[in-house]
């Protein structure tokens, strides 16, 4: 950071044009602090410092930086750190002002001027992390449904099967497909086949353990995860999850395969055998669930 020391001052910036056209104009607040005693007190501020708390500038100068901030905790100790080390610092940081009570995020940038001055400049990043968030869980749901999708579920699979061969506790999968989909599909239209994909999934969601992990595996299927589950309770589960979709009042049934995995097969030989089962259970007149196969692919005796 160059040395402004032996620059004229004049309400806080350089008398040099260029300068003050930079510091007015400027689309990101900027804050100019004056250290006196133990405390920091604004000096000066721009037109979008001034915006972002809402107020004008005879009001804010020589508010103290606690009363400006009084819900940012990080702030103050940023602007002591810069002041104290004669460093500049960049840190992301939650924050509240005195006129916005809501918690914002923004990149909070401090730089060491004079003896007894510290400027800072926000960047204000809430709309952009809420931006990236939207497209984490796009990337992690399906769009239709809002359960996992396909890829989520593969890296739920391989990390519960890694736990399974670490402790010995086997997991379940259980596959459903709603039973004459594209015949719905074909009477009532896509509008309605879509609400049944969608009801379907809110049943499935709400009866599962919150660490289940349901997905949308494609078309009209759904896949299940259940950890530390016997082959036994997966299909008491399965049984539950075909009668609620059953009693749902939507004249809709579903067929569903169970497979176990004890650590022993690869996950993938548990997929394929879940999907066998499922189609035993269509072959067998569907609205049924099957969870005889082993994930070997070998018949229980």
């Amino acid at each position: 950071m160059p040395d402004y020391a032996e620059r004229p001052y004049n309400g806080g910036m350089s008398n040099d044009r260029t300068s003050d056209i930079l510091y007015r104009e400027l689309p990101l607040p900027v804050f100019i602090w004056r250290h006196e005693g133990e405390q920091f007190f604004l000096d000066s501020c721009n037109e979008a410092a001034s915006r972002e708390l809402d107020g004008s500038l005879p009001e804010l100068t020589g508010q103290p930086l606690s009363r400006i901030y009084p819900g940012g905790s990080e702030v103050v100790p940023e602007v002591k750190r810069c002041f104290h080390y004669r460093n500049a610092t960049k840190k992301e940081i939650e924050y509240r002002t005195l006129i916005k009570p809501e918690i914002r995020i923004v990149r909070l940038t401090c730089m060491f001027d004079k003896p007894d001055r510290v400027i800072s400049v926000t960047e204000d990043l809430t709309d952009l992390r809420e931006a990236e968030k939207a497209l984490e869980l796009a990337a992690r749901t399906d769009e239709l449904t809002g359960v996992s999708n396909r890829k989520i579920f593969r890296y739920a699979i391989e990390a519960e099967h890694s736990r399974t061969r670490r402790y010995g506790r086997p997991y379940s999968v259980i596959l459903a497909d709603i039973d004459h989909y594209k015949k719905l599909n074909d009477e009532y239209g896509q509008d309605f086949g879509d609400q049944v994909l969608v009801r379907v999934a809110d049943l499935l969601k709400e009866s599962l353990r919150d660490h289940d992990t349901v997905a949308r595996w494609g078309g009209e299927e759904f896949i299940m995860l259940l950890p530390e589950t016997e082959r036994d309770e997966a299909r008491t589960v399965a049984e539950k999850l075909r009668k609620a979709v059953e009693s749902a009042g939507m004249h809709v049934t579903v067929s569903v395969g169970v497979a176990v995995n004890d650590g022993m097969q690869d996950p993938e030989r548990t997929l394929i055998a879940a999907d066998r089962n499922l189609k035993r259970a269509k072959d067998l007149g569907r609205n049924r669930v099957e969870a005889d196969a082993r994930a070997d692919g070998e018949a229980d005796a």
